[in-house]
């Protein structure tokens, strides 16, 4: 299974979805997990650990299939 993640803030609340799905060329996701958390650090350049990780550990925590790989939404 692969496990898709990505991170959305508004003020000090955040939303974090994720989406697996089984297959790179899957056209329909397995199951897909939503959660909000709040109070959350401001964003520090190069301090990824500080405010997204974790967001994303979160998730993880929810997370029930077996994954193999794990995609992270990022820009550069």
């Amino acid at each position: 299974m692969i496990l898709a993640i990505d991170v959305a803030y508004s003020g000090s609340s955040a939303q974090v979805a994720g989406g697996v799905f089984d297959a790179w060329d899957a056209t329909d996701l397995f199951k897909q997990y939503r959660i909000s958390l709040d109070h959350m650090m401001d964003y520090e350049s190069g301090q990824f650990y500080k405010r997204e990780l974790p967001c994303i550990q979160a998730l993880l925590a929810q997370i029930t299939e077996h994954v193999d790989m794990i995609i992270i939404d990022g820009c550069i």
